[in-house]
């Protein structure tokens, strides 16, 4: 909010770069220096930065070709300031949330989780076993419609919600597994090789969901399971930059369809900054999402009023919200405005969307559900695995996701993942205290 003041009225693109950067320096310090390790809260910020100032960057920087769905095109001037000093705001409430809700983990270690909640290798195969045919029969649908129509194969496929729901199973079990062996050599075997498969599954063209998972993923596995040595700084920088390329390469190539061909003279002609600037370019798209979202509500749009979060809400029964068409409208709310119709979602463009500017207290409750995940992941990254923070990790991926993307992408995913690993879990624990029952020795018909 300082550096609203301080830089005015962002007239521009250079002043808008700077004092986005600048601010978030400024938060990720105060994050930095909080009593407590806040680093999926860093994250979250860094990724809101790069969804929604991506291409201001690179305006900024004059490398105007690199642009994808150019915000400039979606509203005026003086819309893309309003919207971008709505960024800043969001900006500051959530890590005001962030801060304001964090807990410090308490002293001493507790031996798990117990009740009906809890964590095991058999809950976990259970999600890997009951997961994988979904998994399987979406990614394998995708990587054909890629090698038949490139990324328009892909982007038409007509999955129903309940099965890429259940598909998301195998990928929570695999995020569980990581949680239980991730200290042990199998840990290091397993994170390897889902990275791999995610990079597979990005050249199909879709690269927002693996990034996402594996931004996760890697948080959980280098900043709570495994000590930064030296030797794994070096392997995560280099990582990190493959897979930049990866992420890149694979965006340029999607439309044409993925080939080694292609890819060969993709890496042969690729630099770095090339790489960087295409990524922001690209990711930072969100922003045109909330300018077109300030452009076009209350004047071509009513405001939403929550509707889309009910219509979230309501997904999680099929085919529901297509009965009301009112909410099956707000769930896309950007397909009804006319020449928007390759816009994707943004946190931010549905905030305002639904309220104005009252909106903003969305950031802030989001900062607070942040600082829920960061409180688990402190307290079991000290204390072992456990639900509490594999809830937590589940949840950081689709916060993720809903920073450029829509609030009823993951409702459905979420809430059938909670009910159906409840419900395995007190079987499991059920099977398991019966088991012991019948295995108790025995001395005149009753159990010692």
């Amino acid at each position: 909010m300082v550096v609203i003041a301080v830089v005015g009225t962002f007239d521009g693109y250079g002043a808008m770069c700077a004092a986005s950067v600048l601010q978030l320096a400024f938060l990720v310090a105060i994050l930095a220096f909080s009593p407590c390790r806040q680093l999926f809260a860093v994250l979250f910020l860094a990724a809101n930065w790069i969804f929604h100032c991506g291409q201001i960057a690179c305006v900024a920087a004059g490398y105007n070709d690199v642009l994808n769905l150019d915000f400039r095109m979606y509203g005026s001037a003086a819309t893309v300031a309003e919207a971008f000093s709505f960024y800043l705001y969001s900006q500051s409430l959530l890590t005001m949330g962030a801060v304001l809700f964090q807990a410090r983990p308490p002293k001493g270690a507790s031996r798990g989780v117990k009740g009906p909640w809890e964590v095991s290798e058999k809950l976990a195969w259970v999600l890997v076993v009951v997961g994988l045919p979904f998994w399987l029969y979406v990614n394998l649908a995708k990587l054909s419609g890629a090698a038949a129509e490139g990324y328009r194969g892909v982007y038409s496929l007509v999955i129903p919600a309940p099965i890429q729901a259940a598909s998301f199973f195998f990928e929570a079990g695999l995020l569980m597994f990581l949680l239980l062996v991730g200290k042990e050599r199998r840990g290091a075997f397993l994170f390897w090789a889902v990275v791999a498969v995610k990079v597979v599954l990005m050249s199909t063209g879709g690269r927002q969901d693996p990034v996402c998972f594996l931004a996760v993923w890697c948080l959980v596995y280098f900043g709570y399971l495994r000590k930064l040595s030296p030797s794994r700084v070096v392997v995560f920088g280099v990582s990190t930059v493959f897979l930049l390329f990866a992420i890149d390469a694979f965006g340029e190539l999607r439309n044409d369809g993925f080939s080694f061909d292609a890819l060969a003279n993709y890496l042969a002609n690729a630099s770095f900054f090339d790489v960087f600037w295409d990524s922001l370019g690209e990711f930072g798209s969100a922003f045109s999402t909330l300018v077109v979202s300030m452009a076009s509500v209350p004047s071509i749009l009513p405001f939403g009023m929550g509707s889309t979060y009910v219509a979230g809400i309501l997904s999680v029964i099929p085919m529901l919200v297509n009965r009301f068409a009112g909410l099956k409208a707000s769930t896309l709310f950007t397909t009804v405005i006319p020449g928007t119709t390759f816009l994707g979602g943004s946190m931010l463009g549905e905030f305002y969307y639904n309220f104005g500017w009252f909106g903003l207290v969305g950031p802030f409750l989001v900062g607070c559900v942040l600082a829920w995940c960061q409180n688990r992941l402190n307290l079991v990254g000290r204390e072992g695995a456990g639900l509490g923070m594999w809830l937590a990790a589940v949840l950081a991926i689709f916060l993720l996701l809903f920073v450029r993307g829509y609030f009823t992408d993951a409702a459905m995913k979420f809430v059938y993942l909670c009910v159906f690993a409840w419900a395995a879990s007190g079987l499991l624990r059920r099977f398991d205290d019966r088991k012991a029952g019948a295995d108790s020795p025995r001395i005149g018909g009753h159990a010692r």
